[in-house]
């Protein structure tokens, strides 16, 4: 019997242990971190505004999106669901409004938010 408690007893403690082990700080993958201030381009998809980023500066993902937006097609960029290219970035169209819409642009681990219209 008193193998037993010491079983339970060990069992419980390595139970807790794993379930302990996982429960870290906040994974710094786990969220973008917003542009501030925000700088507007005007481009052929209207205004044009990088919102956050991870793993890029602001300033980059500001150059990539005036760099490769004359080469989107505004069909696409409006479609929600849709998907277009920004050079070597994929964009996926989350959210499409009346004029508007906000897509998340990514390359392997870095990424970055856009919000355009007009």
């Amino acid at each position: 019997m008193p193998r037993l408690i010491l079983l339970l007893a060990a069992l419980s403690a390595l139970a807790l242990g794993v379930a302990t082990a996982g429960a870290g700080p906040d994974d710094e993958r786990s969220h973008a971190d917003p542009c501030k201030p925000l700088k507007t381009i005007q481009g052929p998809l209207g205004n044009e505004t990088v919102l956050a980023t991870d793993f890029i500066s602001c300033e980059r993902a500001t150059k990539i999106l005036k760099r490769h937006d004359d080469d989107v097609d505004p069909e696409t960029a409006f479609t929600e669901g849709a998907h277009f290219r920004l050079g070597n970035w994929r964009c996926g169209v989350r959210k499409f409004f009346t004029e508007s819409a906000k897509a998340r642009c990514q390359t392997g681990d870095p990424m970055f938010r856009i919000d355009y219209g007009y």
